[in-house]
């Protein structure tokens, strides 16, 4: 379990983030008893699903989200050198996302654009490698746009997914130059041989493929890989003298993150969660959930908050990052 120090820390310099403007509520739903509601609410602890309509692309919702940000910052968009756009259901299968959104975003034509399809420890995974791109563009921004309408891939009526998933996306602006003297620190770990846990055999444009979960599998590889690989990482920030602010992990649902919570012994004062009323919106799960909390969060030190995504492939993925300097945006609801 090897953690990485990262010479060149990542600036954040400004998150944001959509969801759709329709929900959904766990307790309106018609298929289940008033007894089976319960039930499942209190153990995915989901009160609430924001779900896309009228076919509106995940790319949508990301653009919204880069907006945002350039309406706040007023940075020159031939400024951003590396767009790394992380989904699962990409507005086509051929060509990349990114290189449309190069295109609609008006970003420059030298702009480095990647696709990565990865769920839940997406937008670690993306962090860093929008951070490792941005070393060849030192005085220059990079953006990482996540964006998933995971409610595409879902069976109605199938109780195991039904209830948890959320549409949703973000928008971080990061930048090297401006980087905090604090160094950060990341790990990950990937075991593929249970890329089944976690399944869907299509995308489910036309009905043929839907979203299949192994709980227990799910619960298995939390304690076995990111329970321990988080203890390891949490070791190494402590070597140097430093505490974790905050932790964010990805919003998976109320039973699993409760589970990891005990098993680390962490600070309920120190979690963050968002899970009640966004549900799990994938890989945007981790940055709307930091901004959920935002009138919190700004009135205390962030020097060293861990992020960590887990989930689909089996992987994951975690960091800790100085967010002192990082400007939080309102969630919108479009």
């Amino acid at each position: 379990m090897m953690v990485t120090e990262i010479n060149h820390t990542i600036n954040i310099c400004a998150i944001a983030a959509t969801v759709p403007n329709s929900i959904v509520y766990n307790e309106a739903l018609t298929y289940l008893s008033e007894s089976e509601k319960k039930l499942l609410i209190r153990k995915a602890g989901i009160n609430q699903r924001f779900i896309s309509q009228n076919n509106k692309p995940s790319s949508f919702y990301a653009i919204c989200s880069f907006n945002k940000i350039i309406e706040n910052k007023g940075i020159n968009k031939k400024k951003i050198k590396v767009l790394v756009y992380v989904t699962q259901t990409p507005d086509y299968i051929v060509p990349a996302t990114s290189v449309y959104l190069q295109h609609v975003l008006g970003l420059d034509e030298s702009t480095v654009c990647f696709d990565v399809n990865i769920g839940c420890s997406g937008y670690v995974q993306g962090l860093y490698l929008a951070q490792q791109l941005l070393l060849q563009y030192p005085e220059e921004y990079g953006i990482l746009l996540t964006s998933d309408c995971s409610s595409r891939l879902i069976k109605s009526g199938d109780t195991a997914t039904d209830t948890l998933f959320s549409d949703g996306a973000s928008a971080t602006l990061i930048s090297i130059k401006e980087a905090t003297k604090n160094k950060s620190f990341y790990n990950t770990f990937t075991d593929g041989k249970l890329y089944s846990t976690i399944f869907c055999a299509k995308q489910n444009t036309t009905g043929n493929g839907f979203l299949e979960l192994d709980g227990i599998g799910i619960i298995s590889f939390a304690i076995k890989s990111v329970i321990p690989n988080i203890r390891v990482l949490e070791s190494k920030i402590n070597e140097k003298g430093n505490f974790v602010s905050y932790y964010v992990f990805h919003q998976a649902s109320k039973s699993i993150n409760n589970l990891i919570y005990k098993k680390l012994n962490l600070d309920p004062k120190k979690i963050l969660d968002s899970l009640g009323d966004y549900g799990n919106t994938s890989s945007a799960s981790i940055p709307i959930t930091l901004l959920h909390n935002k009138i919190k969060i700004n009135q205390t030190n962030l020097e060293n908050v861990l992020l960590c995504g887990f989930g689909v492939g089996m992987s994951y993925a975690a960091i800790s990052l100085n967010l002192n300097n990082t400007e939080f945006y309102d969630i919108e609801k479009v």
